[in-house]
Order: C-alpha cells, then structure tokens, then sequence
C-alpha cells in the first residue's frame, strides 16, 4: 500500500449557488468539528477527575490557561475546601469550556475509501444530484515533504460501540495523542464509511491542498445538466478524468465506469491501513 485512494462526497449546492469552492478557491474547506451531523463525533467522553490533591492543582493550572482564567493561590484554596462532589463538577465544567474552545479551532477533511456507497450518495451528495472528488495521496511523497504535515494529519477512523474514558491527570501530559484519538474514533453506527480524515490542529476553513492529490471527479446519477457540464468543464481545465456514476442494471449497486476502484476494493484498502497501523501517533 503506497498511495491512498480518497473520495469525498459532496451536494450540489451551497448557499444557493453551485457547490465547486475546490476549483474557485483552488482549496479545499477543513470543517470544525463543532458543525459535525453526529452528536458524539470529536466530542470528549466522560473524565475521571484525580482524588490527588497535588494532581488537581496541576490541572487547575492547565485548565484555566487556555480559558484565560486568573489562577491564583487563594482561588485554589477555596476550591480544595470544597466538597469532592462539588470539586469534581467544577472540574468538569472547566474541561469542557477549555476543550470546546480547542475544538473550535482546529480543521477536518473527512474522507471515504468508498466511491460508491448508496448511503453516501443519498447522504452527503444530495440524492445522488451531487458529486465526488477522487484523491490520489501518495504515503511516501507526503511522509518526505514536511510542508504536507501542514494540510493536516492522515487519521484513519477506528469504529467502535463503546467510548473511552480520559482521565485528567494524564491529559495534559499526552494531550496531542487526545486529539488524535477525538478524531479517530467513531461509532459503529457509521463503519459503512470506511473513513480517513486529515486533522489540522491550527486552522479550519479553506486550505490549499496539492494540485496532484485531485485525480478525478465523479458525477451523480441525478446531477442536472448544468452542474454537469460545469463539472466536465472543470475537469477538462485541471486535467483530471471525469466519471459519470450509473444504476447497475440488475443489482441495487452504483457503477462507475472507467473508475477502476469500488467499494470492495475501498474496504480492503481501508482495512490494509487500520492492520498496518501506519498513520498511528
């Protein structure tokens, strides 16, 4: 396995007009994980608050920093005098406020190994009417270029029924490999994505990607034809193949002829780098 094969799915439409930022900004848009569809999606799981009187004043400290609260010693001392119960709300509260505002400020590409997924369509591309962009990312060149590590960082989604906990005494001594593990776990709920996502932890929005990683578009069963010819257009001016998904004619399944990748081939790729293990932090 050299080269990741990625597909994302998109509609139609954004805010009234057609949905083609990635050839009009030359760019490709990083969502905040605050605007995900999935209501646990990067969200941290239950804490475990230390009984460790020393251990909660180092995370008093960590926590109030980034949430530019004033720490001071008789601040702390009222706080230690508190109840456990009340000590170990307060603490929650803080993590969370601290946390929501880490997490509104760093970026998600997510994409699927899976180019042909009826759910997908139906889903993120509008009732087939959308499209799906095909990237090419070559593992070796990426790992070579340190420029890349500022797109964003390849994390495979890992999905799984339970949550995790985090226990707060170690958080803040391992919080980037926390920030992976947000990213990468998912429920089972959504497996049929077979999904890879690129996390850059300073920014979110519009971020310039390589123009070699675009390598195809692929065009919905029931994209107008205005939509598609601007598509094709567009194909035609970045050099990169453009497909037309059809209806198999004798199976509930999508076809895309010339495209050479399905969804089977999706899933062991996908697969081949969750049992590699290659991207792990």
């Amino acid at each position: 396995m050299n080269v990741l094969k990625l597909f994302k799915y998109y509609a139609p439409k954004y805010e009234n007009e057609d949905n083609i930022s990635f050839y009009s900004q030359r760019s490709i848009y990083f969502q905040r994980p605050t605007k995900f569809n999935d209501p646990w999606d990067c969200k941290a799981p239950p804490i475990t608050v230390p009984r460790q009187i020393n251990s909660l004043k180092d995370i008093w400290f960590n926590l109030a920093k980034p949430g530019g609260i004033v720490f001071t010693n008789t601040e702390w001392q009222k706080i230690r005098k508190l109840p456990r119960a009340e000590i170990k709300l307060r603490f929650g509260n803080l993590f969370k406020e601290a946390f929501d505002k880490l997490r509104s400020k760093i970026g998600v590409f997510s994409l699927s190994f899976i180019p042909d997924s009826e759910l997908m369509w139906s889903h993120y591309a509008s009732s087939h009417s959308g499209f799906v962009l095909h990237f090419q990312i070559d593992i070796a060149e990426y790992r070579a270029d340190s420029s890349l590590k500022n797109v964003g960082i390849p994390i495979p989604v890992i999905y799984r029924d339970k949550r995790g906990g985090w226990n707060l005494g170690n958080y803040y001594n391992n919080r980037e490999t926390h920030i992976y593990d947000l990213i990468r776990f998912k429920s089972n709920a959504w497996a049929h994505e077979c999904e890879l996502r690129f996390l850059n932890k300073n920014e979110y929005g519009f971020i310039k990607t390589p123009s070699n990683w675009l390598k195809s578009i692929i065009i919905g069963i029931n994209t107008d034809s205005n939509l598609r010819e601007k598509l094709k257009q567009i194909g035609n001016k970045l050099n990169v193949s453009v497909f037309s998904a059809v209806m198999n004619k004798e199976e509930y399944k999508i076809d895309i002829p010339g495209l050479g990748i399905d969804g089977n081939d999706g899933r062991n790729r996908y697969k081949e780098v969750i049992d590699s293990r290659i991207f792990e932090s």
